[in-house]
């Protein structure tokens, strides 16, 4: 069946009401299983604001099923009960094939929002960290982008709120970008879990038993493959890609200079210098 041989079928076009939650059920026979961690996500960032209607089966008997937004409905029970009314966008004469035909076109048809366009929308609310993040960013000549090909473009956005969120009010992402810039330029694109490698080796490096890390050795030893040719080396050596780097570093060194690891802790302090 096809959406168009479905709504032939149905023929009937489609109302927005408002219902009572409880008069709402489930049918498992092609609903997914509840995951109680994403109802308890709605329930926690509650807004009605947000509350989009939901997508409604009346069945011939007048009973109503949900095809589209099982967990929203759980999470109005919970918090509201059942007596609380919705929206819901209503369909009159589905069967029980219909509604599952169309839970799966919802489902395989929908458009995911992507991190990065999460990003724009948290700086399109002037929200204060995504403008920090996008200020330091950008200070150190790069852009949050989804251009996976674009040299100054960083697309894996979760990885630079990590390191954001890491230490000391944003300076061990600035100081992990310079040092990036510093080493490849803007000639690569730098993969999100490169960069997290990256800063693992810079945090340990400022925590060896000298008083001062080498920084321009740390810059060559890292310099001699491009980011994904650290990615490639790791996949055939199948070792990590921050113990890797810290090999090139550590070469030759005496034992209270080179780079060990411990816990990749959050707690970030500011580099100490460069030799």
């Amino acid at each position: 069946m096809t959406i168009a041989n479905l709504l032939t079928s149905v023929n009937h076009k489609p109302t927005l009401e408002m219902v009572r939650v409880g008069d709402v059920r489930i049918d498992p026979s092609y609903q997914r299983k509840l995951r109680d961690s994403h109802r308890d996500k709605i329930i926690a960032a509650f807004d009605w604001n947000l509350f989009f209607a939901i997508g409604v089966s009346r069945r011939t008997d007048g009973s109503l099923w949900v095809f589209d937004g099982q967990h929203r409905v759980e999470a109005v029970i919970a918090i509201y009960g059942t007596d609380e009314l919705i929206p819901a966008i209503i369909v009159e004469g589905m069967t029980p094939e219909d509604e599952a035909f169309q839970f799966y076109a919802m489902q395989t048809t929908r458009y995911t929002v992507s991190a990065v366009d999460r990003f724009h929308a948290q700086l399109s609310r002037n929200e204060a960290v995504a403008l920090h993040i996008q200020s330091i960013v950008e200070e150190c000549g790069f852009r949050i982008g989804n251009d996976a090909t674009g040299y100054r473009a960083l697309s894996a956005i979760g990885i630079v709120e990590e390191l954001y969120e890491r230490g000391g009010d944003g300076r061990l992402l600035r100081d992990v970008l310079m040092l990036a810039a510093e080493i490849w330029g803007y000639r690569e694109h730098i993969p999100g879990v490169v960069l997290r490698e990256l800063a693992k080796v810079y945090v340990a490096a400022n925590s060896t038993k000298s008083k001062r890390f080498d920084r321009q050795r740390l810059v060559n030893a890292v310099r001699i493959l491009p980011p994904n040719g650290w990615r490639r080396r790791a996949s055939e050596q199948r070792k990590a890609i921050h113990a890797l780097m810290a090999d090139e570093f550590n070469h030759r060194l005496p034992e209270p200079s080179r780079i060990k690891f411990k816990t990749w802790v959050p707690i970030y302090e500011p580099a100490r210098g460069a030799a």
